[in-house]
């Protein structure tokens, strides 16, 4: 039999491996099954007492969970496929925007051998005319302010704008 270990982070170790959930006592034992031959100080001298190492944490007959064993292996099956779909539709992907940054090469090649053969002239005013096209007004916004500080029944009746934006009568 042999006590828990004085350093906290072994003491965690074992109770996990051990699968202890209530607390850790100093009379709390583990026995000797739990330990492989390695783990003990000399372990081919007879001592009436056995030594384990600092290092040593049980490996063997450890408690196993029910359903740690049991395997689902048809959702295992499905989650190979969902994979092996995910990894063909990217490397799909990666194929197609290799094949689009080589047709974009070729386009700005060609393009560039044509605008050489071009007098500068001509490549001035092609840049001016696209440049119209991208900013085109569409509409002029008028602000039509009317100063409302000082107000009279008699600025209303005296203007006929000024009934209408009031009353909504025309």
């Amino acid at each position: 039999m042999h006590g828990f270990p004085k350093n906290a982070l072994s003491r965690k170790k074992w109770k996990i491996l051990l699968r202890i959930d209530k607390p850790i006592t100093n009379t709390m034992k583990v026995c000797s099954a739990h330990f492989t031959k390695e783990d003990y100080i000399l372990p081919d001298v007879a001592h009436k007492r056995k030594c384990l190492k600092k290092t040593a944490c049980p490996s063997r007959n450890l408690p196993q969970i029910r359903h740690q064993s049991a395997v689902n292996h048809e959702a295992k099956a499905k989650r190979e496929d969902r994979y092996v779909r995910r990894q063909q539709l990217l490397e799909k992907a990666v194929r197609l925007e290799a094949a689009d940054t080589l047709l974009l090469l070729a386009n700005t090649e060609a393009n560039t051998q044509t605008k050489e053969e071009k007098p500068v002239n001509e490549m001035c005013c092609e840049t001016e005319s696209s440049l119209n096209v991208l900013y085109k007004d569409v509409s002029v916004q008028v602000n039509t302010y009317l100063d409302q500080r000082e107000f009279s029944i008699a600025d209303i009746i005296n203007n006929d704008y000024r009934i209408k934006f009031c009353t909504g009568i025309s």
